[in-house]
């Protein structure tokens, strides 16, 4: 498996038991799973998915939280101590949260910060350096005319050694068709 997209209005405890069927069969061994998160609720339905696979497949679980390193926050136009205290706040809380929900689970989480210029560099780094097979990836889609869900998603699309799932709650909006568009015209005109 490369690549899963999945729409999720289900809870740890509807996915635990259903692991195998999500896996496909991608492994016999344990997933060694790694879960970027924000501390959004898109990144956590992403951890929390990521759980539950843990669980259902009694493997290892990583939650990276990537702060901006000191060029990050001048590219943005940001200064000194006081962003990065509040950062620091903000990326232990949001570990926390994860660590804690799989503790509920019986999931040891293993909690990571780091400090890259782009989340894209901290998780490719994270992937090899601890040798994950799947990145769960809680995700926003955008609009527009092609499904794309962010820089962050497409780089590890392009370039993760590994296999990807990504995870949206949130209704994917198609374009309409040439025809779809043409009959909207029709019936406005005829108005």
């Amino acid at each position: 498996m490369r690549l899963a997209l999945c729409q999720m209005n289900a809870t740890v405890g509807d996915i635990a038991g259903n692991a195998a069927l999500i896996r496909d069969g991608m492994l016999d061994a344990p997933l060694n799973i790694l879960v970027p998160v924000t501390g959004t609720a898109v990144s956590r339905k992403g951890a929390e998915l990521a759980i539950a696979l843990a669980q259902g497949s009694r493997g290892r679980l990583a939650a990276l939280y990537v702060a901006a390193s000191a060029e990050g926050y001048a590219q943005n136009g940001l200064r000194g101590n006081r962003n990065a205290e509040q950062t620091q706040q903000v990326s232990r809380a949001a570990i926390d949260e994860i660590v804690a929900l799989g503790k509920h689970y019986g999931v040891s989480v293993q909690g990571l910060i780091r400090r890259r210029e782009t989340a894209q560099s901290a998780i490719l780094r994270e992937v090899r350096a601890g040798r994950f097979n799947l990145v769960v990836l809680g995700v926003s889609p955008r609009p527009g005319d092609q499904l794309f869900f962010g820089e962050v998603a497409a780089d590890l699309l392009a370039n993760a050694p590994c296999s990807l799932v990504f995870l949206t709650s949130e209704p994917i909006a198609t374009a309409p068709r040439p025809a779809d568009t043409q009959n909207d015209r029709s019936s406005h005109e005829d108005s």
